[in-house]
């Protein structure tokens, strides 16, 4: 990893992502990474987590020296988390969010919010809500998806879903329309008092 960081041409980033295809926060070497990337360079550093992990304090330790931290909030209730994210057996959305209140108690950086609406889940927006305005993030990042999702459970590399040899059966998500996806944006302003960034607005 140090030799990967020397050849980095670091006038040409403007941040660091840690992501992966799996979640970040799994990586019990989460904290050495940050703290190689910290001696490399002085580009901010940005995670992006399915925030299940928060709710353990040494998660949160380890993730203290990144500058921002975005979090999957793709659900309002356990139900739609179950059908949307198809989280392990045991994680609750309560779990999610006492975990995500908790870091932004600890956490000196910038809290992002990222929402995903779908179909399935744009009609409960208001329920959305109480759970921004108790966790009280510096954004919401409000987006759609993009790429096509497995019918199963796969191992496979990144990527692999968009490869014309792909191995295994997929289906494309549905997205809200445009004029959807601004009315639920415009409902969540008026209940919340946090900043909205929105890939539905140009």
């Amino acid at each position: 990893m140090r030799e990967d960081l020397r050849g980095v041409d670091w006038a040409a980033v403007d941040v660091v992502t840690i992501s992966g295809s799996g979640e970040p926060t799994l990586a019990t070497n989460l904290a050495a990474i940050i703290g190689e990337i910290r001696a490399a360079t002085t580009k901010p550093i940005l995670i992006l987590s399915n925030a299940t992990q928060f709710s353990d304090p040494e998660v949160r330790r380890g993730v203290a020296g990144v500058d921002m931290i975005a979090c999957k909030l793709d659900a309002p209730d356990d139900a739609m988390l179950a059908r949307i994210n198809r989280p392990a057996p045991g994680i609750s959305l309560e779990a999610i969010v006492r975990g995500i209140v908790e870091l932004r108690r600890e956490f000196a950086g910038k809290l992002l919010l990222q929402v995903m609406f779908l179909p399935a889940n744009i009609a409960e927006v208001e329920a959305w809500a109480p759970l921004i305005r108790r966790i009280g993030p510096d954004e919401v990042h409000l987006n759609t998806p993009r790429r096509p999702y497995p019918l199963g459970w796969y191992r496979a590399s990144r990527g692999d879903h968009d490869s014309a040899a792909c191995p295994f059966e997929k289906r494309q998500l549905k997205v809200v329309t445009p004029a959807e996806a601004c009315w639920a944006e415009a409902r969540l302003r008026e209940l919340t008092d946090v900043p909205f960034v929105s890939v539905y607005r140009e």
